[in-house]
């Protein structure tokens, strides 16, 4: 806050004061420096009265606003005599315990506000993130610690940028009718000498100012939802991906986040649709609140375009194909918003506008913001590109390398991304209208997975719909040495290839507890791999099942990469692999058989409040990341429901889950119990279970 504003406060009062107060003559000397105000004699300490008429006046100024190095720098100038901020807060401390009584003269209390600068984006004050709040604070360092202590990044900044408001309503209910009285006491020679005729002046400039911003700020256009709705608005990422279920205000954040820039008559923007019509009820939206953001910005109707006062524009459009796209290529724009993202099949229009965020302006960066909800066709892919890799809410970055032609120089290049889920318990509004929740919760249950509780791993026509990653998905704890333990893959060379370690308990419960998922490794390599494996971890494998495929020449320098694998595994006293069943009807009872496993059964334990306990039979621990990414998003055959959809999907993990939990047999343990808790370099084989 300029010096001008934190002077008025106490100028007020200030001559009643010190014709109240009288200074002691003389004080008795001691060994030491003089206190501030006060000069050294042989045997007194004689007071300075200009210099401590001066010291009660900057107590004034700190207890109405002023920090202290404000404070201390006006005495310097005002007084000639200097002192550090930490003298003049113990001076105060000293003089209140001194002088008992006066407290009508001297503050009891010491405050300070350090005030911020920051403004909304680019300094626009048409609507805030939250509404002013009065709150009293102690002084300004502790107040911004209290304020932003244990905040998120986006609260911060929201917090920041909400602080000119509150800042200007504060003054302004503190200071009313104070001018007058300024003006009037202006008159005393004492005040006169404490304030210059510039300060005068230059205080009734920023008050007329001040009353324009808070009348301004009286009318509050759009204030967000707190929660998602406004850390979307103060994401600063360049690209974020705002999803959830229904109801959560995403497509209002979308259409309110380009009015910040919009004071930079440069700015263009674009928001997008998948088809023409969907964009009618966003359209109505912006024609209701643009107009009374920015008075004056007009929308053309034929050209589907909001025109605002300064130059700046906003288009919207629709982008159903990759081609539709392409329309695109040649425009440059500050800020792209697609509503409804997985509502595309692919990712191709997705990169195709990613290309046209171009900027020359650096006060304008470039960003894409994009909603959706899942169920839709593109969910599997929105779902990989912005829920997979990191947790809601939290900033991860893509990068990658590039050469510079000219210098065949490289460096690494990245963007920052950020997921922001919500469900329509974030709408203050919405989660009143029992109707509307009515409405989401009698969806069918995928549905309602969907819409109400905002669960990407849910899909329609979802192969697996058992499968909930709360239930499923366990942190990995040591395997017991006496559980059974095996292994099962799926061969692949050019496609991916998944090996999973799974252990049984005495409830014939599976655990996958460890995974290996990659393409491209020759059979000889990919067997020398699982044994250094198993021997670094010690892991003892009763049994290993393999898909069939692996007898042919793919990824092999033998004939038969199956035999290949084999004479490594026995040369490494290693269990080998068997041929996993692939007979007529062996994907169905594949499905059915993890079915089986995900589903929750009742333990005949009792819960605390008398209810029967359920679990399933299989868990995943969630350093498996692969297994738990592709088994919910698998579909279901739409000629066979009783299969897996196998076209272009990603089942290499599903398949050894399957086969693994086909291979297993119930007595397995029992049958070898006379292995348990025994440790041996290599498990001695009994049986052709072990494929010897």
């Amino acid at each position: 806050m300029p010096q001008a504003l934190r002077l008025k406060n106490s100028m007020s009062k200030v001559t009643d004061k010190l014709l109240k107060f009288k200074w002691p003559l003389l004080v008795p000397t001691h060994n030491g420096t003089p206190p501030y105000g006060y000069t050294r004699t042989n045997e007194m300490w004689i007071p300075t009265p200009e210099t401590l008429d001066a010291l009660e006046v900057a107590k004034d100024l700190l207890a109405n606003g002023l920090s202290t190095r404000d404070c201390t720098d006006w005495l310097t100038e005002h007084t000639g005599t200097s002192i550090s901020h930490q003298g003049f807060l113990k001076r105060i401390k000293r003089d209140n315990k001194l002088y008992q009584g006066w407290e009508d003269v001297r503050p009891t209390e010491i405050t300070e506000w350090t005030s911020s600068s920051e403004e909304y984006g680019d300094g626009t004050l048409y609507y805030p993130f939250s509404k002013p709040k009065a709150k009293p604070q102690r002084n300004g360092r502790a107040k911004r610690s209290a304020l932003l202590r244990g905040k998120s990044l986006e609260e911060k900044e929201v917090i920041k940028k909400t602080h000119n408001i509150q800042e200007a309503n504060k003054i302004l209910t503190r200071n009313k009718n104070q001018l007058k009285g300024l003006l009037k006491e202006a008159s005393n020679d004492t005040v006169k000498k404490l304030i210059p005729d510039t300060i005068v002046k230059e205080f009734i400039e920023e008050e007329a100012a001040l009353e324009v911003i808070a009348e301004q700020a009286q009318e509050i256009i759009f204030e967000p939802n707190k929660g998602p709705q406004t850390n979307f608005l103060a994401s600063t990422e360049d690209v974020v991906f705002y999803g959830g279920a229904k109801g959560g205000g995403k497509s209002y954040a979308l259409i309110a986040d380009p009015l910040r820039y919009c004071v930079f008559p440069t700015f263009r923007s674009l928001i997008l649709r998948r088809t023409m019509p969907e964009l009618r009820d966003m359209i109505r939206h912006t024609q209701l609140l643009y107009p009374r953001v920015f008075p004056g910005a007009k929308y053309l109707k034929t050209e589907k375009t909001w025109e605002f006062p300064n130059g700046a524009t906003l288009e919207f459009g629709y982008c159903e194909t990759e081609e539709d796209a392409e329309r695109y290529r040649g425009q440059s724009f500050h800020w792209v918003g697609i509503d409804e993202l997985p509502q595309y099949a692919h990712r191709g229009p997705f990169d195709a506008l990613m290309s046209c965020l171009r900027s020359v302006d650096s006060h304008i960066p470039t960003q894409m913001r994009c909603t959706g909800n899942p169920g839709n066709i593109g969910s599997g892919w929105v779902k990989r590109e912005f829920i997979d890799p990191a947790a809601p809410n939290a900033r991860f970055f893509k990068e990658a390398e590039i050469t510079d032609p000219r210098n065949n120089q490289k460096r690494i290049v990245r963007k920052s991304f950020k997921y922001i889920p919500a469900t329509v318990y974030d709408n203050p509004y919405l989660v009143q209208d029992d109707n509307y929740l009515a409405a989401l919760a009698l969806l069918p249950a995928v549905k309602r997975k969907q819409m109400l509780e905002g669960n990407w791993d849910v899909i329609d026509a979802g192969a697996f719909p058992e499968f909930d990653r709360s239930i499923h998905v366990i942190p990995p704890f040591s395997i017991p040495d006496n559980w059974y333990t095996f292994r099962a893959a799926d061969w692949g060379f050019s496609s991916p290839f998944c090996v999973l370690w799974i252990a049984t308990d005495f409830d014939e419960n599976m655990y996958i507890f460890k995974e290996w998922y990659d393409q491209g490794v020759y059979d000889d390599t990919w067997a020398e791999t699982i044994a250094s494996t198993e021997k670094e971890e010690n892991i003892y494998c009763g049994h290993a099942v393999i898909d069939g495929s692996v007898s042919t020449s793919r990824g092999s320098r033998a004939k038969d990469s199956l035999e290949v694998i084999n004479k490594i595994l026995g040369r490494n006293r290693l269990v080998k692999f068997k041929k996993a069943d692939r007979s007529p009807g062996s994907r169905k009872e594949g499905k059915l058989a993890v079915h089986r496993m995900l589903a929750l059964k009742e333990t005949g334990r009792e819960l605390s409040n008398g209810e029967k306990e359920t679990a399933p039979s299989l868990f995943i621990f969630d350093n498996c990341t692969d297994l738990v990414r592709t088994l919910p998003a698998l579909l279901t055959d739409p000629n066979d429901s009783e299969i897996v959809y196998k076209k272009n999907a990603e089942d290499h993990a599903y398949d050894a889950l399957q086969y693994g939990i086909r291979s297993h047999k119930t007595n397995t343990r029992r049958r070898y119990a006379a292995m348990d808790n025994i440790k041996t370099n290599r498990p001695q084989p009994a049986d052709p279970v072990f494929g010897y």
